[in-house]
């Protein structure tokens, strides 16, 4: 069912379940694309990493909440949206007020990230 409601993730997608499977791979898509950059993007690696991250936190934010996923699923997105909020930054910029163009030259993937 379809409502006016932009916030609602499944407002986007007729059906809501492939709404949820199409997010779940194109998160892990991005996520898998911040690891390794693509050379020929016409974005530095810095700035793909620090874009895609932002990426990866939108997506987590409907995961979170999204309707056909279980409670257990929706926990797990809940986690990884908090830990992604730290990865992109995202805080640092509300925080200090830094223009979105510092934020890009300063980006650096953490080196003590576990993976799994």
């Amino acid at each position: 069912m379809t409502t006016g409601n932009n916030h609602d993730p499944s407002a986007r997608c007729g059906a809501a379940d492939q709404c949820a499977e199409a997010l779940v791979a194109g998160t892990l898509a991005l996520m898998t694309a911040l690891v390794d950059p693509s050379p020929s993007c016409r974005f530095s690696v810095v700035d793909q990493r620090f874009l895609l991250a932002r990426k990866v936190v939108a997506n987590l934010h409907c995961l979170k909440d999204h309707p056909s996923l279980s409670e257990a699923l929706r926990a797990v997105m809940r986690e990884a949206h908090g830990r992604w909020l730290g990865i992109a930054q995202l805080p640092k910029l509300v925080e200090t007020n830094l223009d979105e163009q510092q934020m890009l030259r300063d980006f650096q993937m953490p080196t003590n990230l576990v993976w799994h």
